[in-house]
């Protein structure tokens, strides 16, 4: 019986190591580290001892002496012959702790463009997520770190968040067997050896078909989109709404604003069955004013839609109806993800959904 027991506690705790991917005695090192700091405890301060911390966390007197030994190691304590263990250096617990939760972030989007604000919605996103669990962030941009610069940090880093556009540039740093896990903000343009890459793919058809239902609900059966020149538009799903809508595009060579809006309004014409699909929420600000001025309320006649992040209060207040990718879910969802593959999840591409503000 006796024997049975202690099989079966080997095997339980056999398929605990498997899942968390992450030694039992580099566990209790890091909640030791915890305690210290919890405890708020000054250098030269007594600690505890070996057996109290093989019985306070039911541990193996040599997993606890494994985990010691790693504090040892980084001169956080001391140990003293028949005293106990000592806090030897809070500084040194400190390196230890930001190092082994550290996150680089390559943020290239602090440009001033339309987006910026966007990007910058996710980036607090991102930063809220990481410090509630715990980590510390350092954001860079491509033009001051180099990939000789990433091998040089390889031991210091627990994660990296970069933009997908950035990828190529610190490729054999990113497919190296040292590199931590890494997430790209969208897929990227070329593949990656790496099994520790992941990125979010951004649901660009149900995105395509609920603006498409937006405007069948509303009984509008012309739609008019309003688009920049270096803009993507899904084209391969008209064809699943061509019974039931008809597609046109009218282009601008200003940037998106309100301005550019302006300016789109100006070359269109509208009829009952007819609807706006604007691709940017400035832009619909835009030729919103611009039909208002000319006596037509397109928010009531439910003419005008804008493809963009539904979560800026902007459009709430205005009453502009959105369907786009909200920047807090997606960097919520970034920063989780990047979360759970530290703590020994295995990486994977993940789905962010587009949602609608109240107006839709």
């Amino acid at each position: 019986m006796q024997n049975n027991v202690i099989l079966f506690t080997k095997k339980k705790r056999n398929k605990m190591n498997k899942k968390s991917y992450n030694p039992v005695y580099k566990s209790l090192a890091d909640k030791l580290c915890d305690k210290i700091a919890a405890e708020k405890l000054a250098d030269g301060d007594f600690f505890c001892t070996i057996k109290d911390i093989s019985c306070q966390y039911n541990v193996a007197v040599l997993t606890a002496r494994r985990a010691v030994n790693v504090l040892l190691n980084n001169g956080i304590i001391e140990c003293k012959s028949a005293c106990g263990i000592f806090v030897k250096s809070t500084a040194a617990l400190e390196t230890l702790r930001a190092r082994k939760n550290f996150i680089l972030i390559i943020n290239d989007h602090s440009d001033g463009s339309i987006m910026a604000s966007y990007w910058a919605m996710r980036l607090c996103s991102i930063l809220q997520v990481l410090s509630n669990s715990g980590f510390s962030v350092k954001i860079t941009n491509s033009a001051e770190i180099t990939e000789k610069d990433l091998f040089s940090m390889q031991e210091l880093l627990s994660g990296i968040i970069i933009s997908a556009s950035r990828a190529k540039k610190y490729q054999n740093f990113f497919n190296s067997k040292s590199a931590p896990p890494v997430i790209f903000t969208r897929k990227p343009e070329f593949d990656f050896k790496s099994e520790k890459i992941s990125f979010p793919i951004y649901d660009d058809k149900k995105l395509f078909y609920s603006c498409c239902e937006y405007f069948i609900r509303n009984n509008k059966k012309k739609i008019i989109i309003a688009n920049f020149n270096d803009s993507y538009f899904p084209q391969q799903y008209i064809a699943d709404f061509k019974d039931k809508l008809n597609f046109s595009e009218v282009q601008t060579d200003l940037p998106p604003s309100v301005e550019a809006g302006i300016n789109i309004a100006q070359n269109i014409k509208l009829d009952k069955e007819s609807a706006i699909w604007a691709q940017d929420d400035f832009t619909a600000i835009g030729i919103y004013n611009f039909f208002l001025a000319n006596n037509c309320d397109l928010f009531a006649d439910k003419a005008l839609l804008a493809t963009a992040g539904p979560t800026v209060s902007m459009t709430e207040q205005l009453k502009l109806p959105v369907i786009g990718f909200c920047p807090w879910q997606s960097g919520k969802l970034i920063a989780e993800n990047l979360i759970n593959i530290i703590n020994g999840q295995t990486p994977k591409n993940f789905i962010i959904s587009p949602s609608n503000n109240k107006n839709v």
